[in-house]
C-alpha cells in the first residue's frame, strides 16, 4: 500500500494499480477495527457505477466484517440523485 492514495478527506488511487482488491480488503479490516474501537457498530458502504465499483465493493466488505459485525450495502448509488429520501438500505451484507 502506498501512502499518494491518502488525501485531505478521501483516498484516490489508480484501480489494479494503487487499489487492488487485497489493498481495499486491508483498508476495510484497518476501518473496521478503528470503527470498532471507537463503538461504531454499523456501517453502511455504497458504491457508484464504475466497472471497478462492485470489486472493490466486495473486497471492502470483507475486510469490514472481520470486525464490523453489521455492515450493510447499498445497490449503486446515482451522484445526480442528491434527494436522500432516495436512498434506502436494501440489502444486507451479513450480521453476526
Amino acid at each position: 500500500m502506498t501512502d499518494h492514495i491518502f488525501r485531505e478527506y478521501d483516498i484516490r488511487g489508480v484501480v489494479e494499480t494503487d487499489l487492488t482488491e487485497n489493498t481495499v480488503l486491508n483498508l476495510g479490516k484497518a476501518t473496521g477495527t478503528y470503527l470498532l474501537e471507537h463503538d461504531v457498530k454499523e456501517m453502511v458502504v455504497g458504491r457508484d457505477c464504475r466497472l471497478s465499483s462492485e470489486s472493490l465493493n466486495n473486497s471492502l466488505i470483507k475486510g469490514l466484517l472481520s470486525d464490523l459485525p453489521k455492515t450493510f450495502t447499498t445497490p449503486e448509488i446515482r451522484m445526480d440523485c442528491p434527494d436522500s429520501k432516495k436512498f434506502e438500505i436494501t440489502e444486507k451484507v451479513k450480521t453476526h
